[in-house]
């Protein structure tokens, strides 16, 4: 058996043929209110917000319109092309990670800083 490490919520993995996944939930994402004081930084500037996973997203976007922030102001940084396919509304601008690791989403956030 390969071990398979992820969060409770993650996508159903396709072994190839004779391989054999154990799966096991190593971490359980607890999403949390955007504080008020968070929001008036976020509506004062144009934010970069990373998002590392489909419910990232999903959480990310739910809290901008509960707090009225104008998500066409926000660029997101995905981890991955699943993660991004997971935006529902427009985003200033959303871009990939060339590839899924935070050093790739840091360097990324770099150069669009720059």
């Amino acid at each position: 058996f390969t071990p398979g490490l992820g969060g409770e919520e993650r996508v159903r993995l396709r072994p190839r043929p004779g391989v054999k996944l154990h799966e096991v939930a190593i971490y359980r994402l607890r999403s949390l209110p955007i504080s008020p004081r968070f929001a008036a930084q976020i509506q004062s500037e144009r934010p970069l917000i990373a998002l590392h996973s489909a419910a990232a997203v999903r959480h990310m976007e739910v809290e901008l319109a509960r707090l009225g922030v104008a998500q066409g102001d926000a660029t997101g940084l995905a981890l991955g092309p699943r993660i991004a396919r997971a935006a529902t509304r427009e985003w200033a601008a959303l871009y990939v990670a060339e590839r899924p690791t935070d050093a790739a989403l840091l360097a990324m956030a770099a150069s669009l800083c720059k």
